[in-house]
């Protein structure tokens, strides 16, 4: 199953980079950001941060950590803000789900999901803090 992941995250890539490149070869023909109008700005917005959602969702994919699902979930709410043009009681609802995946991450992490730290780093810093 860890083959067809990696598979899947390497198809995701190319087709990120793809979108990447058109992005970009499109502003470069029709004259830059100095001729964008409100709908094609908000159209070049959803693009790149669904290329962004997808570069998380490969990490996801291949990292398999909690933080990284905490991550892609955020990242998703937050582009649906940015992107759409949603109502009072939809953005309240949005920050407050971004609200609680942030209290999530700060306080719901075991010792085991957070990184490791170095033990002469922690001897380090055990002694300034005595000092």
């Amino acid at each position: 199953s860890s083959f067809v992941e990696v598979l899947v995250a390497i198809i995701i890539v190319i087709v990120a980079a793809g979108m990447l490149i058109r992005i970009c070869l499109g502003l470069i023909t029709d004259g830059g950001l100095t001729k964008i109008t409100t709908d094609e700005f908000n159209s070049l917005l959803s693009d790149l941060l669904v290329v962004s959602v997808g570069i998380e969702f490969v990490k996801l994919l291949i990292r398999h950590r909690l933080e990284d699902v905490i991550d892609v979930m955020m990242l998703a709410i937050a582009r649906q803000m940015v992107v759409e043009h949603l109502s009072m009681l939809s953005m309240l609802i949005a920050v407050a789900a971004i609200g609680v995946l942030f209290s999530i991450r700060r306080f719901l992490f075991t010792c085991s999901n957070l990184p490791v730290i170095n033990k002469k780093k922690s001897k380090k810093l055990e002694e300034e803090q005595e000092k």
